[in-house]
Order: structure tokens, then C-alpha cells, then sequence
């Protein structure tokens, strides 16, 4: 579990490390991030580590790079999308936003799609 979250927390640094210096003068706008993490699942086995990666993430994003975090455990297809339509009807042109899924995910070959 460490080392995954360890390596989260490495690439997340590149990313805000990578912008340019003249840039720091720059108002980015506030960021939000949507951080889910399912352990439990009805169809499909259940997994040991999601839900502590994700709470892992969202204490790294609120505490080092100062985001406004939701997090969501567990959560249900609705629980989902509730929360992106919250952000849908409060965020603005100038805010980011950042989604973080940890659990099962299912690619389909024939379609080349990848799903949550």
C-alpha cells in the first residue's frame, strides 16, 4: 500500500512542480478534487486497500496541495453521480477539478472502452 501511495504522491509533486517559474504569478483558481475508493462491490470480489488509497489521496491533496476534497467510500453508482452534479452546478470556468477512482475497473476489448 505504501509504495502505491508513495508513488501517487511522487507523480502528483511532478505535476505541480512542472509549471514554469514565470508562471508562479498565475491565479490557477481553486482546486477540487473527487476522490473515490470502493472496497465493496456485489458482483465482482472484494478488494483490501481502495478505500484506504483513496483516504490516503484526499489527506495528501487537502494537507500538501491545499485541494477541497470530497471523499467517497464506497460508493454507489448514484453516490457518484450525485457528486459530480454537485460540482457540475458549483464549479466555474476557473476552478479545477481532479477525479480519483480507486476499485474495480472493467476494459472492453471490442469496444476499446474502459469503465469504472
Amino acid at each position: 500500500m505504501w509504495s502505491r501511495c508513495a508513488l501517487l504522491a511522487t507523480l502528483i509533486a511532478m505535476v505541480f512542480h512542472a509549471v514554469p517559474s514565470a508562471a508562479e504569478d498565475v491565479e490557477f483558481g481553486r482546486y477540487h478534487a473527487l476522490v473515490i475508493g470502493n472496497n465493496d462491490y456485489t458482483d465482482l470480489p472484494r478488494l483490501e486497500t481502495a478505500v484506504a488509497d483513496a483516504e490516503a489521496v484526499a489527506a495528501l491533496l487537502e494537507s500538501k496541495y491545499g485541494f477541497q476534497v470530497r471523499l467517497l467510500r464506497n460508493a454507489t453508482r448514484a453516490d457518484i453521480l450525485r457528486g459530480l452534479n454537485a460540482y457540475r452546478a458549483e464549479l466555474t470556468e476557473e476552478d479545477n477539478l481532479l477525479i480519483y477512482y480507486a476499485g474495480h475497473g472493467y476494459f472492453d476489448r471490442p469496444s476499446e472502452t474502459g469503465f469504472w
